[in-house]
């Protein structure tokens, strides 16, 4: 999941964060120093983590990541803000970069077992 805001990034991400941003400092931040001849890191501050250890807790920052576009008054619904992991989360849009996390998945089989659409 992710949303890139005006001057911040917030990544829910699964594996390394860690990597994720150093290659992408690596890659892009040099890229975007060239295209537009300025110089030095992408980032307002530095990179900061923090271990999500409960189910709950990891909803709640999926809901919050996905609703700072509009909190930000940048659009009306996240759905709208193209940078957001909305799409693929809340539509079930199909994405190459983001693959929804397998707790939220499952809340969706849960629903449907209850419906009676798959089975359990």
């Amino acid at each position: 999941m992710e949303e890139i805001g005006r001057n911040r990034g917030r990544f829910l991400h699964s594996k390394s964060a860690a990597n994720l941003l150093k290659q992408l400092g690596q890659r892009y931040v040099q890229y975007i120093n060239r295209k537009y001849k300025r110089s030095g890191t992408l980032w307002e501050g530095r990179f900061r983590s923090s271990i999500i250890d409960q189910q709950a807790y990891l909803f709640i920052c999926q809901r919050y990541i996905e609703m700072n576009p509009v909190r930000a008054g940048m659009v009306a619904h996240p759905g709208e803000y193209p940078w957001s992991s909305y799409q693929v989360n809340g539509k079930g849009a199909n994405s190459a970069l983001l693959t929804p996390h397998p707790l939220y998945l499952e809340l969706g089989r849960e629903a449907a077992c209850v419906q009676g659409i798959v089975s359990k």
